[in-house]
């Protein structure tokens, strides 16, 4: 695959050690402790020209941040060893990609299987990073109101992959009341309420839940606000790949 970025095609391979992805399911070594990982993970992926002092000190930022300290020397565990918890080990997954230094984070439904208390720490972490200056992305299904809160830009979508929705958050409950008709009910919170209308696809003065977007897209946001223009990104530079060789993953 390619992409054009100032005329020129780029292979997405040239940019693959700028993106991260943490996966739904949790891979990492059950045997070893959290620092343990994350340690092994930062000679694995890190950048190979950092000295052992600033490893270890990069290691021990991202245990802080991720709100790991007091389990870092704890086992990871598994179904027969008692180790951290779910949300820890998700905190761990998400710190083994953070150790190549992505400026994407891409995750695969985080909060899937952890209790409400449970995401809003994991989404509490996610918040500090993104202020650190990390972009992430993520797919999650109806969070508690106070989570929905922490995402800075939501984007809706049907069965099939159809937008029904996309733009700021705070945005997108007076887009459901005041262009859709379809006011969040009392003791409904919103994600649940988007789910609801999304569901149902009701029929509406410009078509179902999707045309109606369409059409609030080409005549009340308009078409130029909703197209990335190629020219803001012609001065974009790609940094410089910062990760070991094979060589050197296969000699750590």
């Amino acid at each position: 695959m390619c992409a054009q970025i100032n005329g020129e095609a780029i292979s997405l391979l040239n940019i693959q050690h700028l993106v991260g992805f943490v996966p739904q399911e949790d891979i990492m070594h059950r045997d070893l402790s959290v620092r343990e990982n994350l340690r092994f993970y930062a000679h694995l992926k890190g950048n190979p020209s950092m000295t052992r002092p600033q490893r270890r000190a990069f290691v021990n930022e991202i245990v802080d941040i991720l709100g790991l300290s007091h389990v870092q020397h704890s086992l990871i565990g598994d179904e027969e060893t008692r180790g951290i918890s779910g949300g820890q080990r998700k905190r761990v997954n998400i710190g083994i990609e953070l150790m190549a230094s992505p400026l994407v984070l891409f995750l695969d439904e985080p909060t899937s299987g952890l209790d409400s208390t449970t995401t809003q720490q994991l989404i509490d972490s996610l918040d500090k990073l993104a202020k650190l200056g990390l972009t992430i992305a993520m797919v999650i299904h109806q969070p508690r109101y106070e989570v929905l809160l922490k995402i800075d830009d939501l984007l809706l979508l049907q069965k099939g992959g159809y937008p029904v929705y996309a733009g700021p958050t705070v945005e997108a409950l007076s887009y459901f009341t005041g262009f859709l008709g379809s006011p969040c009910p009392d003791k409904t919170t919103p994600a649940d309420h988007f789910l609801d209308v999304i569901s149902a696809n009701p029929q509406l003065a410009h078509g179902n839940v999707v045309d109606s977007w369409r059409w609030y897209v080409l005549n009340v946001i308009g078409e130029r606000n909703a197209i990335i223009h190629p020219d803001e990104y012609a001065d974009r530079v790609i940094p410089a790949r910062a990760r070991p060789s094979r060589f050197y993953q296969a000699y750590s």
